[in-house]
């Protein structure tokens, strides 16, 4: 007599969070928006990571022509934030020596992160709920 075996189960399938990635068409990781070409203000669109705060440093810090400016990075579309992200904050923060660094606007999942590190103790960095 033959008995029948069952297959294993298969795991429950888990939807590609990002299906048109591999064909380069993915999400923008981290878009860095000039308010105006004359202002020190950013808005910052995506993912503030390891992928993307190198970029960041880039983008602000030769822009600074004076260290005691104020320097605005509006966080309402900022998604996410890890600790390359809170470095890349740090080292805009410290290169004001007598200027502001202002987070204007954190999302939720930001604004604990800023929380936990205690970013509103670190020299030269504000954080302001709305702007």
């Amino acid at each position: 007599m033959t008995r029948a075996v069952d297959a294993a189960p298969s795991a429950p399938r888990v939807a590609d969070p990002w299906p048109e990635a591999g064909r380069g068409i993915g999400p923008v990781p981290l878009e860095i928006l000039r308010e105006d070409e004359g202002s020190l203000r950013w808005r910052l669109v995506g993912d503030l990571d390891l992928a993307t705060a190198d970029r960041l440093v880039e983008t602000v810090i030769p822009r600074i022509e004076s260290p005691d400016v104020a320097v605005t990075l509006d966080l309402r579309d900022l998604s996410f934030v890890d600790s390359s992200g809170i470095r890349a904050l740090i080292s805009i923060a410290t290169s004001l020596t007598d200027g502001t660094l202002t987070l204007v606007a954190p999302t939720s999942p930001v604004a604990k992160v800023l929380q936990l590190v205690r970013a509103d103790s670190f020299p030269n960095l504000r954080i302001e709920e709305d702007g």
